[in-house]
């Protein structure tokens, strides 16, 4: 905290994503709740947390996703609306990049079946 008892940006940051990063959030949306510019933000976001604000909300929705796909029996087109992707086909893409699998085989490697 800072001498205003307030937290540091970053962890106002991550806060207002963790709340938030469902609803369509743009990193000027975040840059505005903790009154940074953007272009500042940007560059203090990956230096804070080594990662780029897009990579950080993937990983996010991916982790997200990794949950759902494991706690219940939702088909993939589901979750994939569910997790605001535009097409399952583009959430599968989203999901092999980030968790080196496919979501039809992360459930079943994990004991979920189809």
């Amino acid at each position: 905290e800072d001498a205003q008892g307030e937290a540091p940006p970053i962890r106002r940051a991550l806060a207002y994503i963790e709340a938030h990063y469902l609803d369509g959030l743009r990193i000027m949306d975040v840059a505005e709740h903790v009154s940074l510019s953007e272009k500042y933000f940007s560059r203090y976001f990956k230096q804070q947390t080594g990662q780029s604000f897009t990579e950080y909300i993937n990983q996010l929705v991916i982790n997200r996703a990794k949950s759902l796909l494991l706690h219940t029996d939702d088909p993939i087109y589901k979750i994939a609306m569910d997790l605001k992707f535009s097409d399952a086909a583009y959430f599968t893409k989203v999901f092999a990049k980030y968790a080196k699998t496919t979501p039809n085989k992360f459930r079943q490697q994990k004991g979920r079946g189809a």
